[in-house]
């Protein structure tokens, strides 16, 4: 009876055509190599790159990211969304059945009479089986539709993820920087309140005048200042980064120092053409114009009755 059925469809199929044109890539004229570029197209660039930077904490932070982001959080339930509508769309290949009944009065079924119950028992069901027959491709090209859409809201939450990581590794590499430049201001601060107590001395002394300690003071002041700046350029790049990690604003534990951090070595650039095919947003726009062909023919193959 399957295999019945299933000869049944693939005859209604090959019977069928669909409404609209076809998504043909267009050809791009791009090099076959990048000028004084040597390498071969597969490089550590199709890596997580963040494993090259030997730092435990910044794995620890991007792991995090990957879990509790809320961009990230609401691009993957994109893609359940648009999962659950391909779901939907290929159904509509399938017959639907509709199933009705009536069971009134409960008491006897088929001659058969329950203790206690002397009311025959009656049972009236009914049911349609409904299917559309596709001849005009309109349910072919709503799925591939439905299947592009769901491609592209899958690259939109790649290209979160790649976004994401390189937010956190730039605002945890920012706030490397930001401790170096603020343990040098810091000791610059020192010397200079140094220079200041010293400056006082000479003045007491009479041996400088009072515009060469003031000099000093002004000096100790910028340092001061420039400390304190710094101080608050941090904390606002803690408080990014905490926003990355879905945290409320908190200090950002470190590991390795700026001066610590191993070099990664030289990315190969690849082949031109395969960087574009791995660009998640260039993939995207991609799959939004397939779906946008593929809607073609269903509002063309709507002008058409369906027959069931």
């Amino acid at each position: 009876m399957r295999s019945a059925v299933g000869m049944i469809l693939s005859a209604m199929m090959g019977l069928s055509c669909a409404m609209g044109p076809d998504y043909i890539r267009p050809d791009i004229d791009t090099a076959d190599r990048f000028r004084m570029s040597d390498t071969e197209g597969e490089s550590i660039a199709n890596l997580p790159w963040w494993e090259l930077l030997h730092d435990e904490e910044l794995h620890r932070l991007i792991e995090r990211a990957l879990i509790e982001n809320n961009n990230l959080k609401e691009a993957a339930a994109s893609v359940e969304e648009f999962q659950a509508r391909l779901y939907a769309a290929r159904t509509d290949f399938i017959p639907q059945a509709d199933m009705t009944g009536n069971a009134p009065v409960l008491g006897r079924l088929n001659g058969f009479t329950a203790p206690g119950l002397a009311t025959p028992f009656s049972y009236f069901g009914q049911g349609n089986l409904n299917w559309e027959l596709d001849i005009w491709g309109r349910i072919r090209r709503s799925t591939e539709a439905a299947r592009a859409d769901l491609m592209a809201r899958e690259e939109n939450r790649r290209a979160v993820v790649l976004e994401l990581v390189s937010g956190v590794a730039q605002s945890y590499f920012d706030l490397l920087q930001f401790d170096m430049q603020l343990d040098i201001a810091r000791r610059t601060l020192v010397s200079w309140e140094e220079s200041v107590t010293i400056a006082r001395a000479r003045l007491r002394q009479g041996v400088s005048s009072k515009l060469d300690a003031d000099q000093f003071e002004a000096e100790r002041a910028n340092a001061a200042a420039r400390v304190s700046e710094l101080e608050r350029q941090m904390v606002q790049k803690e408080n990014e980064l905490s926003v990355l990690l879905g945290n409320n604003p908190v200090p950002i534990p470190r590991g390795r120092s700026l001066t610590e951090q191993v070099l990664t070595p030289e990315v190969p650039a690849g082949l031109p053409s395969e960087l574009l095919q791995r660009r998640p947003d260039i993939l995207q726009a991609e799959q939004a114009l397939v779906a946008a062909t593929a809607r073609i023919g269903v509002t063309q193959a709507a002008r058409f009755p369906r027959l069931s």
